[in-house]
């Protein structure tokens, strides 16, 4: 039998890799047969329904996986998954809660509880997941970078400097990393560098939409009229809408960055 279910599970694995979901459900039925009572089949028909958006149905599959394995992290990890795909953010933060319970180095179920809580403005509670994370995941990037976008809107800039620095010497090529740090020497004052760091992101990725227009802005509060309308109007190319582009380039066409209301300067 083991046989035969190794090689069910392979075919479930194929069938996912191909996005052919309704195959590997029925490969996935046929391997709960030989062993219905394999807690880790149910977690994978969750994914399964979850990657159809299928959530009631994945929640399911998440409760019988509890049933057979109560002190589960991996099942608690993914029922968070499934709620925050639904928008159900405190619910999602207490399943990641007890994903941590049963496992208190789950450094995921960490982070990601940590990213709610900040989403939803418990900043010192986001921290205090943050410092865990870093603690259980040194070379992590992400957790230096969400630590330091959590600095920001504690209006920490000092604390946030540092991290962002650390995400950069271990992701130089990633030009959200850039971005972030552009945004947080703006608010430092420290504008050259600022747009050094915008410059840089710009490098790492010429379509970084949020550097060009973090840039436009700065050059608009720099006086840098022509810069700054190239980049509205290169924003605006891509997205035409952009409540920020517009008003910006006008401000630059007039020569005159007062006229972008203050809560859309940088």
């Amino acid at each position: 039998m083991d046989d035969a279910l190794e090689i069910l599970i392979q075919q479930v694995n194929d069938a996912l890799k191909a996005r052919r979901f309704q195959d590997a459900l029925t490969l996935l039925d046929q391997a709960l047969k030989l062993a219905p009572e394999r807690a880790e089949l149910y977690i994978d028909r969750s994914m399964i329904y979850f990657q159809m958006r299928q959530f009631y149905d994945a929640l399911k599959a998440v409760d019988k996986a509890l049933e057979l394995k109560p002190d589960y992290a991996v099942a608690y990890y993914n029922r968070a998954m499934i709620l925050s795909a639904q928008g159900r953010t405190r619910r999602a933060v207490e399943a990641y809660t007890q994903a941590i319970d049963a496992d208190p180095d789950y450094v995921n179920a960490i982070y990601n509880r940590g990213t709610m809580l900040m989403m939803r403005g418990d900043h010192e509670e986001a921290l205090a997941d943050f410092n865990r994370a870093a603690e259980l995941s040194p070379d992590d990037h992400e957790v230096y970078y969400m630590r330091a976008y959590n600095y920001v809107q504690m209006d920490d800039l000092d604390a946030a400097l540092p991290d962002i620095d650390h995400a950069l010497e271990l992701k130089p090529e990633l030009a959200t990393l850039h971005h972030l740090r552009g945004v947080i020497m703006a608010r430092l004052e420290r504008y050259d560098d600022s747009l050094e760091a915008f410059n840089a992101a710009l490098g790492q990725n010429p379509d970084h939409a949020a550097s060009k227009l973090t840039r436009a802005q700065l050059y608009l509060k720099r006086g840098e009229f022509d810069d700054a309308r190239a980049d509205f109007e290169a924003v605006l190319a891509v997205d035409p809408k952009n409540v920020i582009a517009t008003v910006g380039l006008r401000a630059a066409k007039k020569g005159d960055s007062s006229l972008l209301p203050s809560k859309y300067r940088i």
